[in-house]
């Protein structure tokens, strides 16, 4: 009888919750005060008792570890995230019409797998955010995200986010600042 893929895969993933399982109590304790399955989970396998009892030599584990972390930041951040259907009825359009904003670069989705595209809630309030996209034009949607979420050296230590709804014509430093985004360590 040949072994299945999710066979494979569900032995896989029960010998690493074997191994969390046996950590100490303690880690076991703080784990479970993260909020939600998949934050009990990160929070039990980011501890350094588990690390090294599942992955002792794997030296990228950490860096996948905050990955996902940060993936998951950017979802929550600013009011969360809205489906497609549900930024179609913000915009009193069709999900058709939303799915074409944002393969036309004119609206910011973060592919979320089987959940599909979620569409960062804070873009809907802004003035500006086409020329944004479109001075990102090539960079991953999460790097997009990333941008206008963490602070900019060019924008005085704010986030492209909050500069944008300081109120103050900040439209063309922002653009200069996501046009330079990432390039040369910047």
């Amino acid at each position: 009888m040949s072994t299945t893929v999710r066979e494979v895969f569900r032995e896989r993933v029960q010998r690493v919750l074997n191994e969390l399982l046996l950590l100490d109590q303690r880690y076991l304790a703080e784990a479970i005060k993260a909020p939600g399955d998949f934050g009990v989970l990160i929070t039990a396998l980011k501890t350094d008792a588990a690390l090294g009892r599942i992955a002792p030599n794997d030296p990228l584990v950490r860096s996948r570890l905050r990955g996902i972390e940060q993936k998951r930041a950017l979802v929550e951040a600013e009011g969360g995230t809205l489906s497609s259907q549900e930024a179609a009825d913000l915009l009193g359009i069709s999900r058709q019409a939303v799915d074409k904003r944002r393969q036309a670069g004119k609206l910011l989705a973060l592919d979320t797998g089987k959940k599909g595209y979620r569409y960062p809630a804070w873009q809907f309030e802004l003035s500006g955010l086409e020329p944004l996209l479109g001075a990102l034009r090539g960079k991953d949607p999460w790097e997009q995200a990333s941008f206008f979420l963490n602070p900019s050296a060019a924008l005085g230590d704010r986030t492209p986010l909050d500069a944008l709804r300081s109120g103050e014509s900040k439209l063309p430093e922002v653009v200069d600042a996501a046009l330079h985004y990432r390039e040369h360590g910047a």
